[in-house]
């Protein structure tokens, strides 16, 4: 089985409870790729170029990943180069999707479940019957970090070392999921590396945002913010300091966060190339300067 999945506590939880449920029935040949959502069309060439070299797996599984307007058609190629070499294909989600997306990857062959009630790590715990403790434990972490309860304060520590650090932490997170450690030593180590300075980053945050009223919408847009920092985390920051809004608009180097309990900021964001949650959605930003998107957001705003 070869698995490819999100890279937050969402994506890596459903992961490590596929690989924990494989290893009790010692089945060992488990293979997983953690990646963005930008990068899900390279990675399922990846697999694909090392399937075609050695064939070791017969099923891909997708997890918590949505495809995106921009790379669709590569994805879709892809899948199909999939299933016409006999591989079984799964994708397993909880984003919002358009509609005949969905009917064309059925249509093409591809399993899909989806459940925008649910987070991906309980639709994995339900499709497997993992109902140990442990499994609960992680799929409530997953819970607490992707619906932003932040009930735990190991989900906001993780949430954070995940985005602050690189890859090889983000696998290594993955494999203390899989051996059984929820919270780690070297992670509680890491978490005291970055804690002061996650402080002044968010504070910079805070100056770096302006209101704006835009239609029946009052809109808080928080420029040049660094990319480790949580789109939630700034939001909740900025109303524990008065500045509340409809909709709150955070602009990374690479990318645009929605968030809002107003309006359904999905469907803002798959209509200029993203996609998400109606609460929270994020949009690819393929160009230096965010102004020219960020204009068209707000003039689609004014619409609604």
């Amino acid at each position: 089985m070869y698995i490819i999945s999100h890279w937050d506590l969402d994506g890596i939880i459903s992961a490590a409870l596929i690989v924990r449920h494989r290893l009790s029935k010692n089945e060992y040949n488990t293979k997983v790729r953690l990646s963005t959502i930008n990068a899900l069309a390279k990675n399922l060439y990846v697999f694909l170029n090392k399937q075609l070299m050695k064939g070791p797996h017969s099923h891909l599984i997708i997890l918590d990943l949505n495809p995106l307007k921009d790379s669709y058609e590569l994805i879709e190629n892809a899948l199909e180069v999939a299933i016409d070499y006999g591989i079984r294909v799964q994708w397993i989600d909880h984003h919002s999707w358009n509609n005949h997306i969905i009917e064309d990857l059925r249509a093409l062959g591809v399993d899909i479940l989806l459940d925008k009630d649910k987070v991906t790590a309980e639709i994995i715990a339900r499709s497997f019957n993992l109902n140990d403790r442990y499994s609960k434990d992680l799929v409530e972490l997953a819970r607490d970090d992707d619906l932003f309860l932040n009930r735990y304060k190991y989900t906001i520590y993780w949430r954070r070392i995940l985005r602050w650090f690189d890859w090889d932490i983000r696998y290594r997170a993955l494999h203390s999921f899989i051996a059984g450690d929820i919270w780690p030593k070297w992670a509680r180590g890491l978490y005291g590396q970055i804690h002061e300075h996650y402080r002044k980053l968010m504070e910079k945050a805070l100056t770096n945002t302006v209101i704006k009223d835009y239609g029946a919408f009052r809109i808080a847009i928080s420029y040049s913010i660094d990319q480790r920092l949580h789109a939630g985390e700034i939001q909740d920051m900025l109303i524990k300091n008065d500045i509340r809004a409809d909709i709150y608009i955070v602009v990374y180097p690479n990318a645009i966060s929605l968030r809002s309990n107003v309006v359904d900021v999905s469907d803002i964001a798959r209509r200029f190339g993203g996609g998400g949650h109606p609460k929270a959605s994020g949009i690819p930003l393929n160009s230096p300067s965010p102004d020219k998107i960020i204009d068209k957001i707000l003039r689609y705003i004014v619409t609604l």
